[in-house]
Order: C-alpha cells, then structure tokens, then sequence
C-alpha cells in the first residue's frame, strides 16, 4: 500500500483507540518458498508437462490465497511433512526425494536471508516477522529422475540460480 493509504488507516484507527495507544500500520512482508527435490513419476512420457503440473499443483498448495489458506495470511506456518505428503499423495508421482524448502525473505529489497528446512531439519517454517506472508516462488527446484538413476543429492549451481529470487550474495562485516 502507499505511504498516503497507510497513513489513513493509522489515523482511522488512531479515532476508535485509546490516547495511550500506540497504532502502527505497514506493509506486510512477504516471503518466497521454493520446494527442492527429486521426483521421479509414475509415467515417465510426458516429464515436462507433468513439471509443470506439479509446479502449478504446489504454488496452489502453497498460495495464502487458496481457499483451504485464506483464514490465515499472517503468521502462517508451513508444515514441511504435510507438503511432502501432499505431493507424495498426487497420482502421477512415483516418488520424492531429497525434499528441502528454500525460504527467503527481504526487508528492504537489498538485503536479504536465506534457510533452507534440510539445513536445520526444520518441520515446520514460518515467516521472519508476525506480519509476513509466505508465497510460492513461481519456479520450484524439481529434479527429474528415473528409477533407473541413482537419486542424488541436490545440488545447486551458478546456472540453477536466479537474479532477484535465489542468487544472493552475503556480506562479511
């Protein structure tokens, strides 16, 4: 919202609160999920379309503005094993490995974190502020394998990076 919204709103409730109040009104803070694994699915014809199925499948699941989300924006806690299984349960995935959720947030657009749930075994993820809201990434980390290949770890390159989403550089102080 605007500066000028935002202080609208202050001032509206500034009217219905007590003289000892203190009303402060931002803008929430919205942080990106990235789900990383490996798949391997039932019928191997087909992999790219049923990619971008999955990708579509997960950003629905995840979207605060799905109608199974849309009682809670804020403070939103995303359980890692109930994703999981979610995706375990659609009907054309064989299997999932080396499954990780990537969360990354920005204050100010310049500097940003990072965690990752497989770092710290994390069950659950939640947003750095009471007043964030987690969001899919338009472009989940899936790697392709077949029962044939050995699942590897996932590993990410230069290349899998993206400018303004997953390619961020940590400062030294």
């Amino acid at each position: 919202l605007s500066g000028m919204t935002l202080e609208n709103i202050r001032a509206f409730l500034k009217q219905r609160t007590s003289a000892f109040s203190k009303i402060v009104v931002i803008n929430p803070q919205f942080e990106k999920i990235q789900v990383r694994c490996n798949i391997d699915f039932v019928n191997d014809t087909d992999e790219g379309e049923q990619l971008l199925k999955l990708n579509e499948q997960i950003n629905d699941y995840l979207s605060p503005w799905n109608s199974d989300n849309a009682s809670q924006f804020f403070g939103r806690t995303l359980d890692k094993d109930r994703l999981l299984m979610y995706i375990q349960s659609l009907p054309y995935i064989e299997t999932v490995h080396d499954f990780s959720v990537l969360r990354i947030s920005s204050r100010d657009h310049t500097n940003y974190s990072m965690e990752e749930s497989g770092e710290n075994n994390a069950d659950r993820i939640r947003g750095t502020y009471p007043w964030s809201i987690l969001t899919p990434m338009k472009k989940h980390f899936i790697n392709v394998v077949t029962k044939a290949e050995d699942f590897r770890d996932i590993t990410v390159g230069y290349g899998d990076l993206e400018v303004g989403s997953t390619f961020i550089f940590q400062r030294e102080n």
